[in-house]
């Protein structure tokens, strides 16, 4: 195989023009930058530097601002609410005050009102009447009571009650220490209102009798039996 020779039989390929933007490598295309964009302007920089910093302290002041703006209305609410609770406090004190010396004014009047309409009633009442005296004997007393239904009249008010030997209250028994007492006990309140009773009522109340309520007597037999 022949060679050609390095003279007139090679030919030579021409290079393409290179452009003043671009700079030829290896195997790679590389842009460039002119040389007006190349270097930034240094006081563009610093520009901006101070624009932003000038907004994050605009910010901060803004929050700082905000929280103070919030801790005086803090502060102002709570020395409000202090204010009003001592208010309240002192209106508190006052009003007891008043009311306690209100009270003891109408206390004080309401005795008076009550023991003068005390001594009106009593002025108003009959006399007590002379009770009748049944005495024992040689150491012993009979009689006989009799139990029945009476008009009361003689006060401010009228009611029905039991009377004995129609008396309210009834006759005086006067007895000596181991003096012995017989009673003869009639009846005469009427029948009962019949139909059931209640447990916690007084069943057949007109079935009555006699009761030494706290008296000395002989415990034993029918001495103090009510169910004689």
């Amino acid at each position: 195989m022949a060679t050609p020779a390095s003279g007139d039989g090679s030919r030579k390929r021409a290079a393409a023009p290179r452009s003043p933007n671009n700079s030829y490598g290896t195997s790679m295309f590389c842009e460039s930058k002119r040389p007006d964009e190349a270097a930034e302007d240094p006081e563009d920089d610093e520009a901006k530097d101070n624009e932003f910093f000038l907004r994050r302290g605009a910010r901060q002041l803004q929050t700082q601002s905000l929280h103070l703006r919030r801790n005086l209305a803090c502060t102002f609410v709570i020395g409000v609410g202090i204010v009003v609770l001592l208010l309240l406090s002192y209106v508190h004190q006052e009003r007891q005050q008043n009311l306690r010396e209100a009270g003891a004014n109408t206390q004080t009047k309401g005795v008076t009102s009550r023991a003068e309409l005390l001594n009106q009633v009593l002025q108003k009442l009959p006399e007590l009447p002379t009770l009748e005296t049944r005495a024992s004997v040689n150491g012993e007393l009979n009689t006989t009571i009799t139990v029945a239904e009476k008009l009361v009249d003689n006060g401010p008010i009228a009611f029905y009650t039991r009377a004995y030997e129609d008396s309210v209250p009834g006759p005086m028994l006067l007895l000596k220490p181991g003096d012995v007492l017989n009673i003869h006990l009639v009846n005469n309140l009427g029948p009962n209102v019949a139909g059931e009773w209640t447990p916690n009522t007084m069943h057949e109340p007109n079935n009555t009798n006699l009761h030494f309520h706290g008296m000395h007597v002989d415990p034993t037999g029918t001495e103090d039996n009510v169910f004689r």
